[in-house]
């Protein structure tokens, strides 16, 4: 037997030249979501199941991230149209659509413009309860008069933004809160691409419906997995050296959720290599390890440039200004190239000179004269 991820990601980079990374995601994705709610890990006292919230980030046009999401939800369509939720939805509808269907997934085009909603008035309620379904054993709401009761909803997602929008709005209570945590963003560049089309060639329908047949077949799958004893000491392994790490604020926060996705990876990567689950093997863990490897070094690059305030965003404006202009810059010369007033740039300026990242000297001018205050980037800059 083929492995499913493998074949997809063949059949998908012959009709889209984005990143290969957002195929292998999409991918699992798309397994996680035909296994819904059948197939569980028990995980103290809770029962781990695949669902996983993907967001795909890269720059417009050139990554081709919604070409990468598109080619998903057509597969998912053809195999198993159930399972495809809307993505507009009121807090009264969205309970009663995983009323009526407890596991599935969404496919969101703008992830911003999705989040956005859940700022709506009449929405506030709802975006704690979208939280709640990524993992809740029983999800019950008072609807109409009458108690709604879904036992293990399972919603999956794959969102599309870019790098600007991720670092630029999202708010720190997001990533305290746990609700960003639950998203696995996956960053594409367009220097990562394996080749070029200028017009992507027809696809292969034949393999088109090898796809189809196998995601239909993972539908057979359920019950409880655990771990090799072999695989359970790589997994060992893994967590004791990330645990190592020692992450402290904004990177811990991030990757709070990262533990439960490495297993969920694992029973992927297992379904997807040999059709079966009750255990999970070594290679589908080391699977699971590259993944989730891949999603924190790219997350570092992320995480370096989420402001979560104006004030850390005024630093990330003044660093950028300095690398425009050779590294070298006055107040003067920031305030007009930035559009920043010098209150904002000042309090930048020590905290950057703090972090090292910045260093002050003072000049006199040629023509004599009070000495000009000149901000350099630093060597490791």
């Amino acid at each position: 037997m083929r492995n499913w991820i493998s074949e997809y990601a063949e059949f998908a980079a012959e009709c889209t030249d984005a990143p290969p990374a957002y195929h292998r995601y999409v991918a699992m994705t798309l397994i996680g979501t035909i296994l819904g709610n059948r197939l569980h890990f028990t995980f103290g006292y809770d029962e781990l199941m695949p669902n996983i919230w993907l967001v795909l980030v890269g720059e417009s046009t050139f990554t081709h991230k919604s070409a990468s999401m598109k080619i998903g939800r057509k597969i998912l369509m053809k195999a198993a149209k159930h399972l495809i939720y809307p993505t507009s939805f009121s807090p009264e509808g969205l309970y009663k659509m995983v009323e009526k269907q407890n596991y599935g997934s969404m496919f969101i085009d703008e992830f911003g413009a999705f989040l956005g909603r859940f700022k709506r008035k009449y929405m506030e309620a709802a975006k704690e309860d979208f939280t709640e379904l990524f993992d809740c054993y029983e999800f019950s709401r008072g609807l109409s008069g009458s108690e709604m009761v879904v036992h293990q909803p399972r919603i999956s997602l794959v969102a599309c933004t870019t790098p600007e929008w991720f670092v630029g709005t999202l708010k720190h209570e997001d990533v305290s809160a746990g609700f960003l945590p639950r998203f696995l963003p996956v960053l594409g560049k367009v220097e990562d691409k394996t080749c070029h089309y200028s017009l992507p060639p027809a696809y292969d329908r034949e393999k088109e419906n090898n796809l189809i047949t196998g995601l239909r077949r993972f539908q057979e799958i359920s019950g409880a997995c655990s771990f090799s004893s072999t695989a359970q000491v790589i997994y060992d392994g893994w967590y004791d050296s990330f645990e190592e790490l020692k992450l402290t604020g904004l990177e811990a926060n991030l990757c709070r959720r990262y533990q439960e996705y490495v297993v969920k990876f694992a029973m992927i990567h297992q379904v997807a290599a040999t059709g079966t689950c009750r255990t999970v093997g070594d290679d589908a863990v080391l699977e699971a390890i590259e993944s989730i490897g891949y999603c924190f070094h790219r997350l570092k690059e992320l995480a370096a440039q989420i402001a979560f305030s104006q004030g850390r965003q005024n630093c990330i404006t003044v660093m950028n200004c300095l690398k425009q202009r050779d590294g070298s810059m006055s107040v003067g010369e920031m305030m007009r190239s930035s559009g920043l007033t010098k209150n904002q740039i000042r309090p930048a300026l020590e905290s950057l000179i703090e972090e090292k990242r910045l260093e002050r000297s003072f000049e006199k001018p040629d023509g004599g004269g009070r000495p000009s205050e000149i901000y350099r980037l630093t060597l490791d800059e």
